[in-house]
């Protein structure tokens, strides 16, 4: 892959990811420098490290368990300049359930704004630093491979099901994504085909049942920021009766009328490759 040269500061954040290491040679390979924020613990916490470590004006940010596309080249649509606060959001393709959209992506922070940012304990950074908007640019940038082990598959799909669940993955001043509906059935049906597929699976249904039940408790919520709760959670699940707790779990998200769906790894992987046909 042939090495590209951002016009920001392009920072590879990790924390726990299996594959944080390989992915960060391979992004060293094609931008040689980047720039690596590693064991900070919170989410918020870790940007703000990243904006700190940033020389320029804003600076691009990519997960431990992505990988960039080989024909990306930061192109930037609507881009207004150093004085432009809003968040800028790549497209990524997800690994597990085929969806493409924000989730995993690369994203473009103003640095300023980050390190001003104050509230470390957001269920959702990225939406609420967003004070001055944002701009989805229509590139497929990355794409995001998190199932990588049963634990940070499970954690994946619990945080992003809870976030779409309880519709705070609305950025400040707008109304929550009409789709997250759609990408709520997704991250609870698909995957299947994958491996560790079955574990996002479970923690996808979970985080929408602890996200319906946890909707206007934002301090409960707040909890799928905390990694110490999430491996205790991890730990209280057995692996023996993965298949018991997927159907046991379905069932509870009936009393919030919510339906996800069984399929098995051919249909899984069908309706993925018709989605992405689409």
């Amino acid at each position: 892959m042939q090495t590209k040269t951002p016009p920001f500061d392009f920072i590879f954040i990790s924390y726990d990811e299996p594959k944080a290491e390989e992915n960060w040679l391979k992004l060293k390979s094609v931008i040689p420098n980047a720039k690596r924020v590693h064991g900070v613990e919170g989410i918020a916490r870790a940007w703000k490290k990243a904006s700190e470590l940033a020389t320029t004006s804003h600076f691009f940010t990519m997960d431990g368990d992505s990988q960039i596309k080989e024909n990306f080249f930061f192109e930037l649509n609507d881009f207004q300049g150093e004085n432009d606060q809003r968040v800028h959001v790549y497209r990524c393709l997800n690994g597990v359930n085929g969806l493409v959209y924000g989730y995993g992506s690369i994203h473009l922070f103003p640095t300023q704004l980050v390190r001003d940012f104050k509230d470390l304990d957001v269920v959702d950074f990225t939406l609420n630093v967003a004070t001055h908007g944002f701009c989805i640019q229509p590139k497929v940038a990355s794409t995001t491979c998190f199932n990588t082990s049963a634990y940070i598959s499970w954690k994946s799909g619990f945080r992003e099901a809870s976030k779409l669940a309880s519709q705070t993955n609305a950025y400040i001043g707008t109304k929550p994504d009409p789709r997250s509906l759609n990408r709520l059935v997704a991250w609870t049906s698909l995957g299947a085909d994958v491996e560790f597929g079955d574990w996002c699976l479970l923690g996808a249904r979970m985080g929408a049942l602890f996200g319906f039940e946890f909707k206007n408790q934002p301090e409960q919520l707040s909890l799928i920021s905390n990694h110490e709760w999430f491996r205790a959670e991890f730990q209280k699940i057995s692996a023996e009766s993965l298949s018991d707790n997927l159907a046991s779990v379905k069932d509870d998200l009936k009393k919030y009328d919510f339906r996800c769906f069984d399929f098995n790894c051919d249909e899984s992987a069908t309706i993925k490759k018709l989605m992405n046909e689409v």
